[in-house]
């Protein structure tokens, strides 16, 4: 009687285990070597190629596979890249910097030209303006924009982009940009001296100019996303690791998750913290990038 109770224990801790193995995600995320997965990242969260490596296809290539996102928790989001060109909505929203560098024209920011020496779009120096805004042309629920850098392994120099901000709505109020150009002023902008009225700097616009209501009480956040920096044992830049991420991110580009939360949007707005891991000199405003990709779902209600 003991033997045959030993021999059902043991039966039954066989079936409960392999029930448990057949449910651990295996066999549920499958073997297809196209899906990609993010698991267990926190809404907004920037994932870089140390953590996870990313296949992007380019030179115009829609994917035909819709790969597997997960975000936030672990909540499934189908995603397909957002078709290019987009366009350039600079001069349609206040306070943007509308200029290009010499010889450099923003839609070098998705001709799908990377990981290449000097290529991409600047802006010239000593003009007003933190932001540029872009137009998907559809509307989307974006999942992640990957940004690569101007310059190949030049990530952390240059006048490359480390960190930014990003909103997006799906319509413009047309009313505001006419009517109240000041709702689109960004606080952090005008408080750090980047927002200017007149030539070369002068007359600059004061936070006694900020609006109680701007923008951003009606725009979707995007998230604030930062390049990977790794720190050595005393606290100090990684030049290494720098260097191997430099490299890594130049071809594949840094990965910034949109949080999950956030509605769809036609058009997003960004908005430079860093160049370089340092702040953006207000007096020069001088910033760069090499491409600026979009990556959602568009299976929502286009007007």
């Amino acid at each position: 009687m003991k033997i045959k109770l030993y021999f059902f224990i043991m039966l039954l801790g066989m079936i409960i285990l392999g029930t448990i193995a057949g449910c651990n995600g295996e066999d549920m995320l499958g073997s297809d070597p196209d899906e990609e997965l993010i698991a267990g990242t926190d809404q907004g969260k920037d994932v870089s190629t140390t953590d996870i490596v990313l296949e992007t296809e380019f030179a115009g290539e829609q994917q035909d596979e819709i790969p597997e996102v997960l975000q936030g928790d672990d909540i499934p989001v189908f995603e397909m890249q957002v078709p290019k060109p987009y366009a350039d909505f600079r001069m349609n929203m206040p306070y943007d910097n509308i200029s290009n560098f010499i010889g450099r024209d923003f839609s070098a920011l998705w001709d799908d030209i990377v990981n290449t020496p000097v290529h991409g779009w600047l802006t010239m120096s000593g003009e007003s303006g933190l932001s540029i805004t872009i137009d998907m042309q559809q509307i989307v629920n974006l999942s992640r924009i990957v940004m690569h850098p101007y310059h190949v392994n030049s990530l952390y120099s240059q006048a490359n982009i480390t960190e930014f901000e990003a909103w997006g709505i799906d319509k413009i109020d047309f009313s505001h940009l006419k009517d109240n150009p000041n709702y689109y002023l960004d606080s952090l902008s005008v408080a750090d001296g980047h927002i200017f009225k007149g030539v070369n700097g002068e007359d600059r616009v004061s936070l006694s100019e900020l609006p109680a209501r701007t923008f951003k009480d009606d725009w979707q956040y995007l998230g604030y996303h930062s390049v990977p920096c790794p720190l050595d044992k005393e606290g100090a830049f990684d030049n290494e690791a720098m260097q191997d991420i430099s490299a890594a991110l130049s071809q594949s580009g840094h990965e910034c998750l949109v949080p999950i939360d956030a509605g769809p949007v036609r058009y997003v707005r960004i908005f430079v913290r860093q160049i370089a891991l340092h702040p953006v000199n207000p007096n020069t405003n001088y910033f760069s990038c090499g491409e600026i990709t979009f990556y959602g779902y568009n299976t929502v209600l286009q007007e």
